[in-house]
């Protein structure tokens, strides 16, 4: 559903006279926010393309002029950058059977569809706040793929411009899947876009 609706706000961006959407997009942040009520999180677990959640209610908060979505979206990922964020200062994103406070950490595998939710949620926070904070953590979640994880190793494959399909505990997945390469030529883009207003906003 959050897909759903991120896809609705993709359409209301661009003709904002569309109800159907906007109810949709309104449905799904509501639901998101009432799972989260104080909680951190609104599910007991992380478990997949876990920024997707924030950025949904980032979304609704924007489009629809919901300053409480915004508040909710901003904390929820918040909270994630920091559940997210191994010491040394890289992403150690949750594996792919998820993760919960009090297991052991770096987990693995880490799927790059992580890297990517978290380089679109955060490019969104920027766009939503203006906070240079946000587009760090942009180009931070892109880093991964390029060697800023847990085991310093490069994500992607030079000569094919492919992403590989996972960081494991010994090394990248050497396979080359659409969702791993999409995820990284967005996390890639996302980056760019933040670059130069983050060097604008941190002059100003």
């Amino acid at each position: 559903m959050a897909y759903a609706a991120l896809g609705a706000a993709a359409v209301l961006a661009d003709d904002p006279d569309q109800p159907d959407a906007a109810a949709l997009l309104r449905d799904a942040a509501t639901m998101i926010a009432q799972a989260t009520g104080h909680r951190h999180w609104p599910e007991a677990r992380l478990r997949y393309a876990n920024a997707l959640l924030p950025e949904c209610l980032l979304a609704a908060g924007a489009i629809l002029n919901d300053t409480r979505f915004e508040r909710t979206g901003l904390r929820l990922l918040d909270w994630l950058v920091a559940q997210e964020t191994a010491p040394q200062g890289h992403f150690s994103f949750t594996p792919t059977h998820g993760w919960t406070g009090g297991q052991a950490r770096p987990a693995f595998d880490q799927q790059p569809i992580e890297a990517g939710a978290m380089a679109d949620a955060a490019a969104r926070a920027f766009t939503v706040t203006g906070q240079a904070d946000w587009a760090d953590v942009t180009i931070r979640a892109a880093q991964w793929f390029t060697g800023r994880n847990d085991l310093g190793v490069t994500m992607f494959d030079d000569r094919t411009g492919g992403c590989f399909d996972g960081l494991q505990v010994d090394g990248p997945n050497l396979n080359q899947g659409a969702e791993s390469t999409i995820a990284f030529l967005t996390a890639l883009r996302r980056a760019r876009e933040v670059a130069l207003p983050r060097a604008q906003a941190c002059v100003a």
